[in-house]
């Protein structure tokens, strides 16, 4: 019997960024069209078909802006689930816990996150997920953090599933040990060591890699870094993070993207647009 999406999730904390994945959803017509401005995740069919199945589709135009790539650990493919979901459920009058259950639900039979989606709904800046779960189900705690900005830097790219095919094992083994570091002292200060910590401990980067960023905290340009999965991330000290970004160009990494990211201060958000009927919903990553 397969386990109950809505009770599957993860344990871990994370920082939360923008800019955020934006859903609109218009209705009228006679069908639902879909523009995604940007990578399309394979969980936008999977959660379509799961609206259908509750009666929440309705015939209109859906339009999701993705400002990051796909695959590289930004959680994309759950800002985008969640954002689309929390639209089209505005616009039938439907709940938005619904909503986002259905959105998590989706991540969990794709197979491309299982904490993503409790995160975005409910997590802002420094976000600790204490109880694994959907919203409503799952738990987390929101820790504030005095950054502002970080700067992320995409190394490579890799689906999630083939990443816990590859090391599932090594990741729930250290990622424990990393998470009870975290709980005995939350804050940003930990969160960046440990994270630190289990990007080496599970692979995620070189240690020659490692090395360079390490020079960048010494010197004081950086309080701190990780990399999720493809991507990383620095958190620069207060007003460095321009001088951080022209760091990364002259590190010798190569990466794909490098961008500067808020600190997002507050969880997915829904608000009406347009014509009437219309609704946009934003999902930090």
């Amino acid at each position: 019997m397969l386990e109950d999406p809505l009770a599957s999730g993860s344990l871990g904390a994370g920082l939360l960024l923008e800019p955020p994945v934006r859903a609109e959803f218009r209705p009228g017509g006679m069908r639902l069209a879909v523009e995604v401005v940007g990578p399309k995740p394979s969980t936008l069919d999977v959660l379509l078909s799961l609206l259908r199945s509750k009666g929440l589709v309705l015939h209109g135009r859906l339009r999701v802006t993705v400002p990051r790539p796909l695959g590289a650990g930004y959680g994309v493919s759950g800002a985008v689930t969640l954002a689309s979901s929390l639209a089209i459920a505005a616009a039938a009058g439907a709940s938005l816990e619904t909503a986002a259950r259905l959105a998590h639900a989706a991540e969990v039979v794709a197979g491309t996150g299982l904490g993503d989606v409790l995160a975005q709904y409910e997590g802002r800046m420094l976000e600790v997920r204490i109880v694994p779960g959907a919203p409503g189900v799952g738990r987390l705690l929101s820790l504030p953090v005095k950054a502002s900005h970080v700067v992320t830097a995409v190394l490579r790219t890799e689906e999630t599933r083939h990443v816990h095919a590859r090391a599932a094992e090594l990741i729930a083994m250290e990622g424990i040990k990393s998470f009870v570091k975290v709980l005995d002292a939350p804050g940003l200060e930990t969160f960046l060591e440990e994270a630190r910590r289990f990007s080496l401990a599970v692979g995620f980067v070189s240690h020659n890699v490692a090395s360079a960023l390490d020079r960048l905290v010494a010197r004081g340009a950086a309080v701190g870094w990780y990399v999720k999965k493809g991507v990383l991330v620095v958190v620069p000290e207060r007003g460095a993070h321009d001088d951080v970004a022209g760091e990364l160009r002259v590190l010798g990494l190569r990466p794909r993207w490098i961008s500067v990211e808020r600190v997002a201060s507050a969880p997915a958000r829904v608000r009406p647009c347009g014509s009437p009927g219309a609704t946009r919903a934003t999902g930090a990553s």
